[in-house]
């Protein structure tokens, strides 16, 4: 049985080192492309756009929209300088606070928002 087996590791190693091998293929240059979706979702509705240009550039933007009036527009750019990206909320306890390269640009939440933050608070306290 073992010179069976040595028989057959021999035949895959022989038959796998008589295959030519495969040239490496150089890596492709990114190739332009667009997509965008907006979809409903439970509670709200999102979306996405963004757009590649050929040269390793990519710029686009995603929003998040909450039926309680909750909006997060996210715009960003990935390039040569790294990724960067500016954050527009409205969203409870979000603050203007820079970190990295994002910027937050935060407006207050809507009272509707208010409200149900509010709401939940006083369920969690309850239970």
């Amino acid at each position: 049985m073992y010179k069976f087996i040595v028989l057959l590791v021999a035949c895959v190693v022989s038959s796998a080192l008589a295959q030519p091998l495969s040239p490496i293929e150089p890596p492709s240059r990114p190739i332009p492309y667009a997509f965008s979706y907006s979809a409903d979702s439970l509670g709200g509705r999102a979306g996405h756009s963004e757009q590649g240009f050929g040269d390793g550039r990519v710029q686009g933007f995603y929003t998040i929209l909450g039926a309680d009036g909750r909006e997060r527009r996210v715009e960003y750019i990935a390039d040569e300088n790294g990724y960067r990206a500016t954050i527009q909320s409205n969203e409870v306890g979000t603050k203007q606070a820079d970190s990295a390269d994002a910027q937050w640009l935060v407006a207050p939440p809507t009272e509707g928002q208010m409200a149900q933050a509010n709401a939940y608070a006083q369920r969690t306290r309850i239970a």
